[in-house]
């Protein structure tokens, strides 16, 4: 009597927990995504108002851990030249900006920075959901996206050339076997089902077999093409939206003549960018589009609802071998050029930072190269950016050929220190085509070296007088090597 309804209410229940499972997820990434958006503007609010404890750190890599003068100029660290300025989240974003910032470039490279940076300025909301979609990638964002890597790695399946052979075994006895099965059947034939159910048997044993020893290999291959948190869909999403970026040579259309001639000699460095990420034959767009196709295909492992179906594909067709198949079938086609996307989107959130801080203080100027020949730098209203607005004091400041050493003196607490930063810290803003906390800024391109923030070191033997004496050292054979350089070109 009760068998209908019982069953009706069982299957129901069972498809409202389906659902419930899929809704759960989808609400999941929203929650995880709002978050995500929520420390972004909370972030940007801190930078404002200079409230380091609640801005996060950027962590510091190689190019700004081998500058001596990191720790003196506050580079890194909290309260830093990072913490202001850096919005990048991959590490392809922080290894350019880091990469900018410790190398000194010639005028020519750094005019095409500034120009990028001028023409996305005024685009906030671009500049805001490419940060966004970016963030979106990854809950953990000191995880590096295991993509790029892998892209350049050797393909897995011919260096392992026993468990390939296998997993052409495994599924090829299995199918024939259950043909055998079944025409046995119909012909009822004992001798072929009684065979074939043997081959069968042999056949699920040698795929769970590989299952076993090589699986959690091909799965972990799969983590890192995926990443964490849907990252490949994520990225695939950046690098659409790259393709709404501006080309530099829309800054063209101001009054301002100088900036005119200036990108009329720098070539478009957010047109190489758009170029890579859509509009090239190989560009990231089209190669992420097709690694969908089979990150969701490798992804029924991962599917609640999908699961007993890949559980059965395994089983009879090893079915993550065919999908490493596919996988490394598109590392032949796009593999050599994923660097390039990741170095072009890097590139992108570098120049956004700079953006960003361009337009949170549009007061600020953009430097120039210095023209008077008379003149190494030339500084107005010089402040250091580290300090708010209400706590900044600016100083004007110059540096000519014939009066190339400048003292600065004044009692302890007065700001000495703290001008000799605001003067480095503003080179090395400079270097990124970002604007500088100056009213007017001229300058060559400079190496710098400084000796600011001396510590002894009890393990060493050093004491704090020899520190001093040996950072000295540095700074005089650094100037020795660069006047030695500089004679011999």
């Amino acid at each position: 009597t009760y068998r209908i309804p019982l069953l009706s209410l069982g299957w129901t229940a069972a498809a409202a927990f389906l659902i419930a499972i899929v809704r759960h997820e989808h609400l999941r990434l929203l929650r995880l995504e709002h978050e995500s958006d929520q420390r972004l503007y909370e972030q940007l609010l801190a930078r404002l108002d200079r409230k380091w404890s609640e801005i996060p750190e950027q962590p510091a890599l190689q190019p700004i851990l081998d500058l001596p003068y990191a720790d003196d100029l506050d580079i890194a660290g909290s309260a830093s030249l990072l913490s202001l300025l850096s919005l990048t989240r991959t590490y392809a974003g922080r290894q350019t900006l880091q990469q900018w910032i410790a190398v000194p470039s010639d005028w020519k490279v750094v005019r095409t920075r500034q120009q990028a940076v001028r023409a996305l300025v005024p685009l906030r909301e671009l500049r805001l959901k490419i940060i966004r979609t970016i963030r979106a990638t990854s809950v953990n964002a000191n995880r590096r996206y295991g993509l790029p890597g892998w892209a350049e790695s050797p393909n897995w399946l011919p260096s392992h050339a026993f468990a390939r052979t296998l997993s052409y075994i495994g599924p090829l006895s299995v199918l024939v076997s259950g043909c055998g099965l079944g025409i046995g059947y119909l012909q009822q034939n004992p001798t072929l089902v009684n065979s074939s159910a043997i081959c069968l048997g042999i056949g699920f044993l040698v795929n769970i077999l590989v299952t076993v020893f090589w699986g959690s290999w091909i799965h972990d291959i799969f983590q890192r093409v995926t990443g964490e948190h849907r990252a490949v869909y994520q990225f695939a999403s950046v690098f659409r939206c790259l393709g709404d970026l501006p080309t530099d040579n829309l800054v063209k259309q101001g009054d301002d003549e100088d900036i005119q001639n200036e990108q009329s000699e720098t070539p478009d460095l957010l047109a190489s960018i758009k170029y890579r990420a859509t509009e090239s034959s190989a560009c990231a767009t089209t190669g992420f589009a097709k690694l969908m196709n089979i990150v969701r295909l490798a992804n029924f492992q991962r599917d609640p609802i999908l699961y007993i179906l890949y559980l059965i594909l395994q089983l009879v067709l090893l079915w993550d071998f065919r999908i490493l198949r596919l996988l490394e079938s598109w590392k032949q086609e796009f593999g050599g050029e994923v660097g390039g996307w990741f170095e072009a989107l890097g590139q992108c959130e570098a120049l956004i930072s700079s953006a960003t801080l361009a337009d949170e203080y549009p007061e600020w100027c953009f430097p120039v190269q210095l023209q008077d020949s008379e003149k190494h730098m030339l500084a107005v209203q010089l402040g250091h950016p580290l300090l708010s607005d209400k706590d900044r004091v600016v100083n004007d400041f110059q540096i000519s050929r014939s009066q190339p050493l400048v003292l600065v003196t004044g009692s302890n607490m007065a700001g000495k220190s703290t001008f000799l930063r605001s003067v480095g810290l503003n080179v090395l803003i400079s270097r990124t085509g970002s604007p500088v906390c100056a009213r007017r800024f001229e300058l060559l391109s400079f190496e710098l070296a400084t000796s600011i923030r001396i510590r002894d070191s009890l393990s060493d033997g050093v004491s704090f007088f020899m520190a001093e004496l040996k950072r000295l050292k540095e700074v005089v054979d650094l100037a020795e090597s660069y006047r030695s350089q500089r004679e011999s070109d």
